[in-house]
């Protein structure tokens, strides 16, 4: 879970690496619809989003530009590799070289 604020914090037992610390580094995560920049993440950061989850997408906000933003990413930099068999459930691997 990307946006783990407690994460960010010496409150909780586990700790971001500050260098790629996410909860700041890809985006408002917990914004709706969320904001995030996972392509130039391992440029800034020297990490990498190995995986991507997008559950549950209302159609309400699927033209929103944040999502729109998003769903370009995905379709740049990651494969489908599995729909739940409702399609409300979607998993996105990056791709090689990216």
């Amino acid at each position: 879970m990307l946006p783990n604020y407690e994460a960010c914090t010496y409150n909780f037992p586990l700790i971001w690496r500050w260098d790629r610390e996410p909860f700041s580094q890809i985006g408002n995560l917990e914004a709706i619809p969320p904001k995030a920049n996972f392509l130039d993440y391992p440029q800034r950061t020297n990490g990498q989003v190995d995986y991507v989850l997008v559950w549950f997408l209302d159609a309400e906000w699927q033209d929103h530009p944040d999502t729109q933003n998003i769903t370009n990413q995905l379709l740049q930099g990651y494969e489908l590799v599995h729909t739940s068999p409702k399609g409300l459930a979607k998993l996105y691997r990056r791709k090689a070289g990216i």
